[in-house]
């Protein structure tokens, strides 16, 4: 008979990468509303942060994209939308950017 914590743990795995993806789905949501609401002419600059390491794989992957042309977040939000990526090594000295309104938003 087999044991049911090995069933169990691929469950307690993904869940914080899933919370992490319903955290990124959610903060694309608010920067679509945010970049419709731009006029076509202005240019709308997103500044997102996010640390450089496995747990946080999907801001890690996005920002790998954009540096070689192939950005989905810039494809998704349109030509007048410009995406800046800030690594950040804390989350104290990530707080104090948004905090200061250098970024709109932090992957944590």
């Amino acid at each position: 008979m087999p044991n049911k914590k090995w069933f169990l743990a691929p469950i307690n795995v993904l869940a914080p990468i899933m919370l992490l993806e319903i955290k990124l789905a959610a903060i694309l949501g608010m920067l679509l509303v945010w970049a419709s609401s731009a006029t076509a002419e202005e240019k709308t600059v997103i500044r997102f942060g996010h640390f450089p390491n496995i747990t946080h794989a999907q801001a890690v992957v996005a920002h790998a994209l954009s540096r070689q042309g192939k950005g989905w977040f810039e494809k998704q939000l349109g030509p007048n939308v410009e995406i800046q990526w800030f690594i950040y090594n804390a989350g104290p000295s990530a707080m104090e950017a948004i905090f200061a309104r250098s970024l709109f938003s932090a992957n944590s």
